[in-house]
């Protein structure tokens, strides 16, 4: 049972500090942890440097699962630590999320995307087989169809996004910029420029998070946990 914490702020505002050589813009209300720290030394050079080539790329590190059914509301109500069906009736692109495992620890982070009759799950390649085997495990006789989009991508842009199948402001804060669904081979943002802001701003994703507990790894602070949704 989720255990009532204090509101955090909906408005979002940061603060500049200068962290191991680069310009950190965080949101107030984000605690820079040892993990944060690391990731930020061991990549400030990346985050510094220029692409040498000019290619487009799109996230390479990302996978799309999607949902569809008449109990794929109640299903990932049941699992994530946000609260979807509030999500599903209001009219916001994307939600931000976590899988945790029986032991509270964070199994994938996810950002989950409403399009026609499908919720669409946006989350770390690597996680993607423990994922798929996670909501299967749980299904059982729920009139939920369960696929891996192997035809979808993720990108990134610091500006409205096109040819999208589905977009918006990335749902964990506006400062990382948009995100987005997109047939394979639409072009993504040049590479690098989405990994140096989301370092400059601490936020971990994808195999940072496997293993820790959300509230260290500010996931409360990222708007990917509810508190008021009842147990899951």
């Amino acid at each position: 049972t989720a255990v009532a914490q204090p509101t955090l702020a909906k408005d979002i505002k940061s603060r500049h500090t200068r962290r191991f050589g680069i310009i950190q813009d965080v949101p107030a209300g984000v605690r820079v942890t040892a993990a944060h720290e690391a990731a930020t030394r061991s990549l400030s050079a990346c985050a510094h440097s220029q692409p040498r080539r000019r290619r487009r790329d799109n996230m390479a590190a990302r996978r799309v699962l999607s949902l569809r059914g008449a109990d794929t509301s109640k299903l990932l109500q049941s699992l994530c630590t946000n609260n979807v069906a509030t999500w599903l009736e209001g009219s916001a692109p994307a939600l931000a999320a976590a899988f945790l495992t029986t032991k509270g620890r964070v199994l994938a982070d996810a950002c989950f995307w409403r399009h026609d009759d499908a919720v669409l799950i946006d989350c770390a390649a690597a996680a993607a087989p423990k994922l798929l085997r996670h909501l299967k495990m749980y299904k059982l006789r729920a009139d939920v169809k369960i696929r891996d989009e192997a035809d979808l991508d993720v990108v990134t842009a610091t500006s409205t996004l096109q040819n999208c199948v589905v977009s918006g402001s990335d749902p964990r804060t506006e400062l990382l910029g948009s995100r987005g669904i997109v047939e394979k081979g639409t072009e993504g943002e040049a590479p690098g420029l989405y990994l140096r802001r989301r370092l400059a701003l601490g936020v971990a994703e994808g195999e940072e998070l496997e293993g820790a507990v959300p509230l260290v790894a500010n996931l409360d602070a990222l708007n990917a946990i509810a508190f008021d949704k009842g147990c899951y």
